[in-house]
């Protein structure tokens, strides 16, 4: 595999095939991660989630499996020059001829990118976010359901919605109306004493964030849900591996208390 790094701190160039599959067909995954101290936080977790996409994508047997070893080691050195930053891993099938198929390919690029960390969320833990409802629908499919991978053109243009609104983020429905997540983040809600998150067999992602909070907190209930019993919620946060846990004080103008959010906050730690 290949590895191509590129950091805030340096200037680089890549030279990148124009037959890049990942540049083409956004035939690939990635993952992002928080620096904190020199470290990758739950690196494990971001390293399992490569696997595990990487078998869904069908990389490992038609291209080549992920030298996890070698990954490991290279961010685990990398990230010791930086105190507070984010890692982006993106895994692509690697350069191919034209068309679909991944017929003759052998070398997987790895692109390890470091940038600066958002300053905004240390803003949206201390105060909380206004959050309002997207009309834009995610599709479903159950095959790429979960997982990070490179075709993020439905989240490009919630983004680009979101850029139009006055809101900090927006919630984001499947065609079904359940609800599923925020532009880049997982959603947990409380309601008559007890824990929510949307169930993502068939659509969104499965954050890292979202899956350490459910094996550290009991009694979440993981379910397909109408975005019609949000209205009358207590609390609501919005979640990812690089913003943390944020809690809602705001959705579709209504206030929340955080209350629920904190405690939850405090069982994780």
């Amino acid at each position: 595999m290949t590895l191509l790094f590129s950091s805030m701190n340096e200037q680089t160039v890549f030279n990148i095939d124009v037959n890049e599959r990942g540049l083409a067909y956004g035939d690939g995954h990635f993952t992002t991660a928080k620096i904190i101290d020199g470290n990758i936080e739950h690196l494990n977790l971001h390293i399992a989630r490569l696997v595990h996409a990487h078998d869904v994508l069908g990389l490992a047997t038609s291209v080549a499996e992920i030298d996890t070893e070698r990954l490991i080691d290279y961010l685990s050195r990398v990230a010791k020059d930086f105190d507070k930053a984010v890692v982006k891993v993106m895994i692509t099938a690697g350069a191919g001829g034209r068309g679909y198929a991944r017929n003759g390919l052998k070398q997987l690029n790895i692109f390890v990118l470091i940038s600066s960390f958002p300053e905004h969320y240390d803003l949206w833990r201390s105060r909380g976010i206004d959050l309002g409802l997207s009309p834009f629908v995610l599709s479903s499919s159950p095959v790429l359901a979960g997982i990070k991978h490179l075709n993020r053109i439905e989240q490009v243009l919630i983004r680009d919605e979101l850029e139009r609104r006055n809101e900090d983020d927006v919630l984001v429905c499947d065609q079904y109306g359940n609800v599923i997540e925020a532009s880049c983040a997982n959603l947990f809600w409380f309601k008559n004493g007890q824990w929510h998150t949307p169930e993502l067999s068939t659509s969104g992602v499965d954050g890292i964030y979202r899956q350490f909070i459910l094996s550290r907190v009991e009694h979440i209930k993981v379910d397909s849900y109408s975005v019609a019993v949000l209205e009358d919620v207590d609390a609501m946060f919005i979640c990812n591996s690089v913003m943390g846990i944020v809690s809602v004080a705001k959705y579709k103008g209504v206030s929340l208390t955080t209350t629920p959010v904190t405690l939850l906050g405090e069982l994780i730690k």
